[in-house]
């Protein structure tokens, strides 16, 4: 039987962990945080999963949420000018999903899963990773994956200069879970994915979810550098930062403040502010590299390579990869969630939005 170690408990650790289970690999996990800790910590993203990605999900035995998950039927977009024309009404557009829409909090979704990975027979130790840990993973196993792109370990993986490369965050974010939102049958706009756009100071981004405490409402503040959204540096508490936002809303999008208004976070941790820098990396590293840049090896006759393929491995020294994914992101349709990977070959679709980091 193989032998696979995977770094991370996130939205892609985990659902690739619980995969190779099934499949009859002996898989490690190396997770952070213990389910309770996950459970009672802080949000860690926002997150919108379509319907290729439930489906996944569904298939895998892993839609635990089915039954209590809100689901988002359309999509607003409305855009404003209250600097430069505020008696022009706001422009919109709605259409609906193809499919289903959904968001579950991660810290619900995630601690769930990493139960569910011990339950079916996997083996999970409860520690840090730092790049001497990841060689010593690698020895040891067929295969390891970082599904993690935090602090140094994204070094590992070469930078990627077919892409544009960015040398800081495009937007500020900020983003609360909230409960006590108005929803009623004269308003079915509450019930759908909606974005505000203003020129001048970003985007908010609003959308139903289940959290801890049951269904809830996320707001999402992308905003511009300097602008009126660009005002969280003093990472404020869940209650004062809500404050804060109301005062936004009622400023930029009076239609969602008068949805809001009378809205109170669904608990201590249901505040997340950070910015997040978009980097694209090849997806095989090697272990003890001495430079990022020798992670991605130039072909040779022990190590070959084929246009869209990872490299191979001479025997004996094992590969080191990580799932395909963004880096980072931002808007609604990037991936918010899982954010913190550290490479990119394709993005499949239906991924969680991406998650400001602190």
């Amino acid at each position: 039987m193989r032998a696979i170690a995977i770094v991370g408990a996130g939205q892609a650790g985990l659902q690739l962990g619980l995969g190779l289970l099934g499949a009859g690999y002996a898989v490690t996990l190396v997770a952070e945080r213990r389910p309770e800790e996950v459970r009672a910590g802080r949000v860690t993203s926002t997150q919108l999963m379509f319907g290729p990605a439930l489906r996944l999900e569904r298939d895998a035995g892993l839609a635990l949420w089915d039954d209590t998950a809100p689901v988002m039927p359309c999509f607003q977009l409305s855009h404003w000018d209250p600097d430069g024309r505020p008696e022009a009404p706001p422009r919109r557009f709605t259409a609906p999903f193809d499919e289903e829409v959904r968001s579950v909090d991660q810290r619900v979704k995630l601690s769930a899963w990493l139960e569910l990975f011990e339950e079916r027979g996997g083996r999970v130790e409860y520690r840090s990773v730092g790049r001497a840990e990841v060689a010593a993973l690698a020895a040891a196993h067929d295969l390891t994956v970082l599904a993690t792109g935090r602090g140094e370990l994204s070094a590992l993986f070469a930078p990627d200069t077919s892409w544009p490369a960015h040398e800081r965050p495009p937007r500020s974010l900020a983003c609360f879970y909230v409960r006590g939102a108005r929803h009623d049958a004269s308003d079915p706009a509450a019930g759908y994915v909606r974005t505000t756009g203003v020129p001048s100071t970003g985007d908010v981004i609003v959308l139903r979810a289940l959290t801890v405490g049951g269904p809830c409402d996320v707001l999402l503040f992308e905003g511009r550098w300097g602008g009126a959204y660009d005002c969280w540096a003093d990472r404020p508490g869940a209650a004062d930062g809500l404050r804060r936002a109301l005062d936004l809303l009622r400023r930029y999008a009076p239609w969602e403040y008068e949805r809001f208004r009378d809205a109170e976070p669904t608990d201590a941790g249901a505040a997340l502010y950070g910015a997040v820098t978009p980097a694209v990396r090849h997806p095989v590293g090697r272990v003890g590299a001495a430079s990022p840049s020798s992670a991605w090896p130039t072909p040779s006759p022990s190590t070959t390579r084929s246009p869209g393929r990872a490299p191979t491995t001479p025997r004996g020294r094992r590969p080191v990869t990580c799932p395909p994914s963004w880096s980072a992101g931002s808007g609604p349709s990037t991936n918010a969630g899982c954010g913190r990977r550290s490479t990119r070959t394709g993005r499949p679709p239906g991924t969680p939005t991406p998650s400001p980091t602190s």
